[in-house]
């Protein structure tokens, strides 16, 4: 018979890692919510007939850190996977082969390494009010492969990979991508897809397969259109397909078919393919009908004003439109094709013009023809004109030579440079050119530029000859890598391909060496690439783009990689006045009028203490913010055609960062927190001897004077109760509200949470600790603990090693405290040289004297009781002095006895029948029966 299992560390529960000794099928596992997380190192499996249901509370949800297979049955209902807290033994999935999943009220959070959290092959899924997220650098969150069958609904993630499966969803949210192929059906509806800050796969993609979609809100991104197909056939209804990029399409149809109903789409691409509207269809952006493609619509509204086209016909294609609506005179490009207007409708009157070209035929009243040159002749006049003057020679160099800094990588470029020019003389003068490849690393943290100088640099070799043409393709692991066997390579070799002549770019490019599975298809991808350089190394341009340590392991284990790259590009990072130069060029591009001396000084002032470090990123976002005040300003006071329509004011500053006597006022009540805390007369004068100092730090800041970084780690030591976490809690306060530090958050951590059980868990759990902390402050309790005596093998010190990284790397961006023991304090401060030197300050935190505790007490239930003041000090105190040393807890002693007190008194109202008026009021007598047990 099914039973219920109560997993936990309580009375009559088991801990996880023994439940399999008693669980049987059907029976139930319960978690209770615990400090951590329910761990199986191993993992756990559900055979083929198995039946298993784990379960939590849904409003004290626990978290799992397990890899599950499953090939039987498995429902999971109220609780968390965190698979970033296991490693590669346990799988850091859930893999179902076969089986079925139910999900309900669940967080799935994947590794940093494994790909898919979820993945399901020949199985079945059911998900709903679910949320799922991959760690995984270019990772999809649920993976469905091979005759699978689902059903989600009300949940989110970021992206998923379909395949020869059958899925619907209802009322979902996508933020990274869709990848629907290998003839699967798909059904979506009542949902929204934002793809804007996405970076990979960033759209929906279907291949060889069906796809309908209603009542979805879709919204692309800068770089690709939001709806891909290919030989697939689509159903959209009521669909919106907005914000997309410039001079993109929201929907792109490649041997396909679709029908579109009801639907705002900011422009079609439709090639070889079908597309028939039978109501209307509300376009903002231009169609691309061509390759034989077939267009009916039954009314077409557009949006575009002339000199853009609204819709380009060519190549054989036919137009079939029964109504043409527009509030403009919309431009049409015919060329050999045939376009069939029944009825139009203009607001402001006229005619539909129509640019006509080659063997093409109209039937439609009311338009204007214009006979053109063909696409053919169009075409070669165009070619001739470049090679008469090829782009806008210079124009791309030019653009290099503005950027800001990157001395050292524009040198590099110019020998590049130089190096095409004599080579292209020598072939001029028949002379024999020596070869040099052009492929090449780019090292650097991220918005160093590394993008940017690359697509520059293709187009300027382009222009001198090196480079056959100006292509650039930009991808990632997520456009190489398939999820099965062989599709990889085929997707690689496809990108190489088309970038040939041109420049192959591939971003954190080690992330081919991320397994994810027993099968690594990043080294099949890494292959392909290789192979390829070899046969055409004269005719591509490969850049390899990441983060310089990781860059350099990458190449370290692939040698035959590295022997064929020469070229190494160090990007190293903006300084503080090359990030404020950026910003002001770039309100300057948009035509801003603003105080540059002011903009410069609060950009500076923001990135140094911020954690972020993006570079030019930062920048650009720091500009959005900024210009988004602005915006709201504008609208709201409907300043339109104004002068200040373009003005960035005092009052956008203000309403950005706040207002400077609300930062003083801010102060003012911290400093009433903090002296209203019983006792500490040295932690209160040392906190506001510390606040000072800052303030002066920011008046030389404001004066232009250059004082350094600095350090506010410290450390906390005495026993416990005295206040150390409250103190350190009001310092994360202080500092934020002084501009020291970006947030105000506390992170508190102690041993248990920094340090792991295996080799890598201890660099792992403290680099997340401090991931976490970055901004505000990291408060390490009993950190004396970390530095165990007598045992040379403890995993503590790495994790005083990564400490010690991040007090010097991350000095400004984060302060740690240290708190413990005095004595054991001293000695843990003297177990590794580093971690004196920095730490500068170290506060003493005195045992409270009786009195002290009496007046906490006291404190405590002020304003909310009423008592004898006087005789509940003389009893707290005389209690107080008569423990031990070992119990005398202070601050900890003052709250358990009157928690104690407390439930004395409500004991006394209820066995005494008190009156409702007098249930505030502690009598003498309750105070005095507080026996010694009570108190210790």
């Amino acid at each position: 018979m099914a039973k219920d299992i109560f997993i936990g560390n309580k009375r009559n529960e088991v801990v996880f890692q023994d439940v399999f000794t008693s669980i049987k099928n059907k029976d139930r596992m319960i978690f209770s919510n615990i400090d951590g997380c329910h761990t199986l190192i191993d993992g756990m499996t559900i055979p083929k007939t198995g039946y298993s249901e784990m379960s939590g509370h849904p409003d004290d949800i626990a978290t799992i850190s397990a890899g599950i297979t499953v090939y039987g049955e498995l429902h999971i209902q109220d609780l968390i996977l965190d698979f970033s807290l296991t490693d590669e033994r346990s799988g850091e999935r859930i893999y179902v082969d076969g089986g079925k999943l139910i999900l309900d009220n669940v967080t799935i959070i994947g590794s940093e390494v494994t790909r898919s959290p979820v993945f399901i092959n020949n199985g079945q899924i059911e998900m709903k009010n679910t949320t799922i997220r991959s760690k995984a650098h270019d990772s999809y969150d649920l993976e469905m492969m091979n005759n699978c069958q689902g059903k989600i609904s009300h949940s989110t993630m970021g992206c998923m990979v379909v395949n020869a499966s059958e899925l619907n969803m209802h009322n979902i949210f996508l933020d990274k991508g869709l990848t629907i192929g290998k003839s699967s059906n798909v059904t979506v509806d009542n949902s929204k897809f934002n793809f804007y800050e996405s970076q990979s796969p960033r759209i929906v993609r279907v291949d060889d397969s069906n796809f309908k979609i209603s009542n979805t809100e879709i919204i692309g991104e800068d770089t690709d259109n939001p709806i891909r197909a290919f030989n697939s056939e689509l159903d959209l209804s009521n669909v919106k397909l907005l914000d997309v990029r410039i001079n993109g399409f929201g929907l792109e149809l490649n041997t396909s078919k679709a029908v579109v109903k009801s639907s705002e789409i900011k422009g079609i691409f439709v090639k070889e393919s079908e597309l028939t509207v039978p109501d209307e269809l509300i376009i903002y952006g231009f169609f691309e009908i061509f390759q034989a493609s077939k267009l009916s619509i039954e009314t077409l509204n557009v949006n575009i004003a002339p000199p853009k086209y609204a819709m380009k016909l060519h190549d054989n294609s036919r137009g079939q439109i029964n109504h043409f609506l527009s509030n403009y005179r919309p431009l049409v490009y015919l060329d050999n094709s045939h376009l069939d207007i029944t009825d139009t409708q203009l607001n402001n009157g006229g005619n539909i013009t129509i640019e006509a070209s080659g063997d093409y035929t109209i039937e439609a009243d009311g338009v204007e023809i214009r006979e053109t040159l063909s696409t053919h002749e169009t075409k070669k006049q165009t070619d001739d004109q470049q090679k008469e003057d090829k782009y806008v020679k210079g124009k791309a160099l030019e653009e290099l030579n503005n950027l800001v800094g990157l001395d050292e990588v524009k040198e590099s470029v110019r020998k590049f440079i130089n190096l095409a020019r004599i080579n292209k003389k020598k072939k001029e003068q028949g002379l024999p050119v020596r070869q040099s490849s052009l492929h090449s690393v780019y090292l650097g943290n991220p918005g160093t530029g590394k993008t940017t100088v690359a697509r520059l640099v293709g187009q300027v070799l382009y222009e001198e000859g090196a480079l056959s043409n100006a292509s650039f393709v930009e991808v990632s692991r997520q456009d190489l890598v398939s999820g099965y066997l062989g599709k990889t390579t085929e997707q690689t070799q496809k990108k190489l391909e088309d970038a040939h002549g041109g420049v192959f770019f591939l971003d954190e490019a080690y992330t081919l060496n991320s397994q994810g599975g027993t099968t690594n298809y990043g080294q099949e991808a890494l292959d392909t690439i290789l192979k390829y350089m070899e046969d055409n190394r004269d005719d591509i341009m490969i850049i390899f783009a990441g983060y310089t340590k990781e860059m350099y392991d990458f190449f370290n284990m692939n040698p035959g990689l590295k022997s064929r790259i020469p070229h190494y590009f160090d990007f190293e990072d903006y300084s503080l006045d090359e990030l404020a130069e950026i910003g002001v060029k770039e309100l300057e591009r948009e035509h801003y009028t603003f105080d540059h001396d002011k903009y410069k000084k609060e950009i500076k002032r923001a990135y140094s203490k911020s954690a972020d470090s993006s570079n030019a990123r930062f920048v650009r976002n720091f500009n959005e913010k900024l210009i988004l005040e602005q915006s709201n300003r504008i609208v709201e006071a409907e300043l339109f055609d104004s002068e200040e329509f373009l003005s960035i004011t005092d009052d956008d500053w203000m309403n950005m960062l706040g207002n400077e006597d609300e930062t003083d006022s801010h102060l003012s009540s911290l400093y009433e927190e903090l002296n209203s805390l019983t006792g500490l007369d040295n932690v209160k004068d040392f906190i506001s001897q510390l606040v000072k100092e800052a303030e002066a730090n920011k008046l030389f800041e404001e004066k232009g004077m250059d004082i350094g970084t600095h350090t506010y780690h410290m450390t906390f030591t005495g026993p416990p109760g005295t206040g150390k976490t409250t103190v350190a809690r009001l310092i994360a306060r202080f500092l934020k509200a002084l501009g020291v530090l970006a947030e105000d958050k506390l992170i508190e951590v102690d041993r248990s949470d920094l340090v792991g059980s295996y080799i890598g868990h201890t660099e792992k759990n403290t680099k997340n600790a401090i991931d976490r902390a970055m901004g505000g402050v990291l408060f390490i309790d009993e950190a004396y603990q970390l530095s165990l005596q007598g045992s040379d093998n403890d995993f503590g010190k790495q994790a005083i090693e990564t400490l010690i990284t991040a007090l010097e790397n991350y000095r400004d961006k984060f302060v740690v405290i240290f708190a413990g023991y005095t004595d054991d304090m001293n000695r843990f401060m003297s177990s590794n040289e580093g971690l004196r030197s920095r730490v500068p300050y170290t506060i003493e935190f005195k045992q409270y004297s009786a009195a002290e505790v009496a007046d906490i007490v006291i404190n405590n239930l002020k304003g909310k009781w009423r008592f004898n003041e006087d005789f509940l000090k003389m009893m707290v105190m005389s209690s107080y002095e008569m423990l031990e040393d070992t119990d005398k807890t202070s601050g900890r002693w003052a709250r358990n006895y009157t928690q104690k007190l407390l439930m004395k008194h409500k004991n006394y109202i209820v066995n005494e029948n008190v009156a409702s008026e007098d249930f505030d009021f502690i009598t003498d007598s309750t105070i005095l029966g507080m026996t010694q047990e009570d108190m210790s």
